[in-house]
Formats: C-alpha cells, structure tokens, sequence
C-alpha cells in the first residue's frame, strides 16, 4: 500500500524500505484504543494527551454558534484521520467505517449548529425568516465541506513540524485520540443535531440537499 506521507510518519515507514521504527511497537494499543472508542466504550480510557478541543464543557453549551461549528468540523477531520491510520489494519475495517460514519454525523452539525438561533421558530411563516434560514443553510453547506478541510490541514501541519522525532509524532499522535475521545463524548449532542436535520428534511418546511 502505498501510505500518504502522514501515515508514514505515523506508522514509522520510510520509502522506498518502508522500514518501522522501533516506537511502532505502541501502534497496537493505539488501534485497540480507537477499537474500543469506535464500539463506545468509555472515553476516559484515552491517553495522555491535548485535544484539539475543550473538553471541560459539552459542546452545545458553546454559545457562540460559529465556534461551536468550529468545534464539530475539528471533530469530524479528527474522525477522519483516525478513520484513515484504522483503515487497512488488520481487524479495523469495520471500525474505521464506524469512525467516518461519526465523521458525517459532525459535518451535519456544523449547519445544524449555524441554524441553531432559528430552529426554535422553524414552524413561523415569516418570509424574512424563510429567506434567512435558507441562506444560513447555504452558507451551512459549505462551512460542512471546507471547515473540516481546514481544521485537518492544521492537526496535520502539527505532525509535519514534528518531523522525525519519535516523541513528538507520539504526542501529537496522543493529542489526536485524546480529541477523538472528547468528541465521543459528545455523540448525544451530534446525535441530536442529526435528529433535528432529519425532522427539517421531512416536515416541508424546506428541503435541505443531501450532498
């Protein structure tokens, strides 16, 4: 398999010998780890490291909706990456989909979130607000697509400054699956987003695209 450069650095791969360095030798626990994190377990069994988002309060208790939104496009490039170091490892398939399957769930949010401030008068006939949520929504979308982007390029320029250095790709490595696990506790939240889009997309109110 011909890995991305990250997960080079993460496996300790170096091309063309695609050579493991002596620190793999932790991988194991780190896939076990986000086996278990994928299945549910309780994320307190995550590692020492710092999270690329607050985990001391949920985060729907943000009241600032544009870093809340902030908050589930970090998460969802953070299922993402995890989703792809599990992906092609023996026995992680499965959980691998699960991890991009959470992934989409904090995308959705990322709009759900942005319409938060309406969503409590969604039944009023106003067309001010008709036409202020659909370019909330609007925007929503592409918050959904490039807020993620944005927020992987940056967890990945960390593991690019660590270069070589065993320690550092394992912090940063740690930091990474201390971030999936904050998100997790927060899945009630996503969930709830989730349920709230579904119940716009089939009330009439608007039709909300799927891509």
């Amino acid at each position: 398999m011909n890995h991305p450069w990250w997960q080079r650095r993460v496996y300790g791969i170096s091309q063309p010998t695609r050579r493991r360095t002596r620190w793999l030798q932790g991988l194991p626990a780190f896939l076990v780890l986000f086996a278990s994190l994928a299945i549910g377990d309780e994320a307190a069994k995550s590692p020492v490291g710092k999270p690329y988002v607050n985990g001391e309060d949920p985060f729907v208790a943000i009241e600032d909706l544009n870093r809340q939104a902030e908050t589930w496009a970090v998460c969802a490039a953070a299922y993402s990456l995890a989703a792809e170091l599990l992906d092609g490892q023996e026995g992680g398939s499965a959980r691998s989909e699960e991890l991009n399957n959470m992934g989409n769930g904090a995308k959705l949010a990322i709009p759900m979130t942005l319409l938060g401030a309406l969503t409590e008068n969604r039944s009023s006939d106003d067309p001010a607000l008709a036409k202020k949520f659909s370019s909330i929504w609007s925007y929503g979308k592409v918050a959904m697509k490039e807020w993620p982007e944005v927020q992987r390029t940056a967890i990945l320029a960390d593991l690019e400054r660590a270069q070589d250095d065993e320690d550092a790709v394992s912090q940063w490595l740690a930091n990474l699956m201390s971030t999936v696990a904050v998100c997790m506790k927060n899945a009630e939240s996503q969930q709830m987003y989730i349920d709230l889009w579904r119940s716009l997309a089939t009330s009439g109110i608007f039709e909300p695209p799927t891509d």
